[in-house]
């Protein structure tokens, strides 16, 4: 199987997307992360498709780091609500 295959059945069966209806939520979201705003390559390395993880719902194309942030505060608003308040204090 070729890598855009491969690609191709990745993005269906984990995401229920295709190739085309990722680039159109890359160009909706000005093909820059969900998050932080950075510049995000369509389909590369470091865009990530974020998700729900109870409901396998596709929320937006991250960067890594908004990915892993999200990831390390386990998706969680409160725990994230709480870290920027923690921030918030130090300004």
């Amino acid at each position: 199987m070729s890598h855009r295959n491969v690609r191709r059945h990745t993005l269906k069966y984990k995401y229920g997307l295709t190739p085309e209806q990722v680039q159109l939520l890359w160009e909706q979201q000005n093909r820059r992360c969900a998050i932080c705003f950075c510049p995000v390559a369509l389909l590369g390395q470091q865009t990530h498709i974020d998700h729900d993880h109870a409901t396998e719902v596709v929320r937006g194309l991250l960067c890594v780091n908004c990915n892993m942030g999200l990831g390390h505060f386990r998706d969680d608003p409160l725990i994230l609500r709480q870290a920027w308040c923690y921030l918030e204090k130090f300004r």
